[in-house]
């Protein structure tokens, strides 16, 4: 399926530092392009590297080398065509001269222009309603919130003060009633710690693209084994390749059905990562996933 695939960008130009204005989206397709993307559960900011191959001179004279918001879509032509997979903040761009050609170099975090750089104060008085709060925080980032678990009504019964980095007022005021939020394609996702999405879970068998077998691991950096109760044990967890999957985000659910690993049951994706080079080998997505 290696003809068949498609990437696109689509680059809204950053006015120069201080100014968090744009001056006009530059598109760019039909050149050779690669991508490799990670995506987590957590509030770390998510990445993106994507290199461009022999990019115009006009183009490439007129990318600022931080804050461009960078748009990337891919998929294959014949059946869902380009999807979104990332958008971003370029933090870093660079030409590597390679004669005869010129490699343009993009570093990206997700939401990392406002994450990193907007400043909050937040003075709330007893009793006032947790989504209030939360709410507040993502209309300071510019972030809109396409997913939040139930509040029932919960409230700060002391109030919520706070003065510095605006995404550490958001964690903080999350993490004080037990929800934790991950900055998804520029948009906000606000669950209960461990807790899946609404989105219905996504079908991963051989017929929908998974490659190979999935392996199981641990990841010890989710599992603090002292704290675990006695006889208790971390949750399995597996590794699924795929083609690629633009449309799977960390706390989605999947179900993976795989007869030679005698697998058929829901999970919950911690983290993803996408590769892609329209003439490279690589085209797919690695999910790492836990029992629900």
């Amino acid at each position: 399926m290696q003809f068949d695939r498609v990437i696109n960008l689509r680059i809204n130009v950053a006015n120069p530092p201080p100014s968090i204005t744009f001056r006009g989206d530059m598109e760019i397709s039909g050149l050779r392009m690669a991508f490799s993307v990670y995506k987590t559960e957590s509030s770390s900011t998510n990445t993106a590297n994507i290199r461009v191959w022999n990019l115009s001179d006009s183009k490439r004279n007129i990318l600022n080398n931080y804050g461009n918001q960078i748009k990337i879509f891919a998929g294959y032509k014949q059946e869902t065509g380009a999807q979104l997979l990332f958008i971003g903040n370029s933090n870093l761009t660079s030409h590597i001269f390679a004669q005869p050609e010129v490699i343009t170099v993009f570093d990206c975090g997700d939401g990392e222009r406002s994450l990193n750089s907007i400043i909050a104060t937040a003075s709330f008085g007893a009793n006032t309603p947790v989504r209030q709060v939360i709410e507040f925080y993502a209309n300071i980032l510019g972030l809109d919130i396409v997913e939040i678990a139930p509040t029932n009504n919960i409230v700060y019964a002391l109030g919520h003060k706070f003065t510095g980095i605006a995404k550490d007022g958001l964690d903080i005021a999350c993490k004080a009633v037990d929800l934790e939020y991950s900055v998804q394609n520029n948009n906000l996702i606000i669950l209960k710690t461990g807790q899946g999405s609404i989105k219905p879970p996504a079908l991963i068998d051989s017929d929908s693209g998974m490659i190979g077998i999935p392996q199981r691991f641990t990841d010890r950096r989710q599992f603090n084994y002292r704290a675990l109760p006695p006889n208790g044990s971390p949750l399995p967890g597996w590794k699924v390749r795929t083609l690629l999957r633009p449309d799977v985000l960390p706390k989605d659910r999947i179900r993976i059905k795989s007869v030679r690993a005698d697998i058929d049951g829901i999970f919950y994706v911690t983290s993803v990562r996408h590769e892609g080079d329209t003439f490279g080998p690589q085209f797919e997505s690695l999910f790492e996933v836990v029992s629900v």
